[in-house]
């Protein structure tokens, strides 16, 4: 589960969609240097928390991590053993 600063939609629960935080907090998040991952897209922050991938990880779990192409370079910089897969859309149409 991602953490994002974007407002959470009607239909969306907090922790279960996404961890909904302020700008405040997912900078000092950033400080602390919490996420292996994170992007600003459209005026928004999104996150991978580190700690949420080391449990996964720790239980002999592999983990599929759904992401913009920021964050996979990101993530591949860190962990070159990381696999990744890019999906491009057919069209714009």
């Amino acid at each position: 589960i991602s953490y994002t600063t974007r407002a959470k939609r009607n239909m969306e629960t907090d922790g279960e969609d996404y961890y909904f935080v302020d700008d405040a907090t997912f900078k000092n998040m950033i400080q602390e240097n919490a996420f292996l991952e994170y992007a600003n897209v459209f005026g928004n922050f999104y996150g991978t928390s580190k700690q949420h991938l080391e449990e996964i990880r720790g239980k002999n779990n592999d983990v599929i991590v759904e992401i913009d192409w920021q964050g996979a370079r990101q993530i591949r910089n860190q962990l070159p053993q990381a696999v990744s897969i890019f999906i491009l859309p057919p069209s714009l149409e």
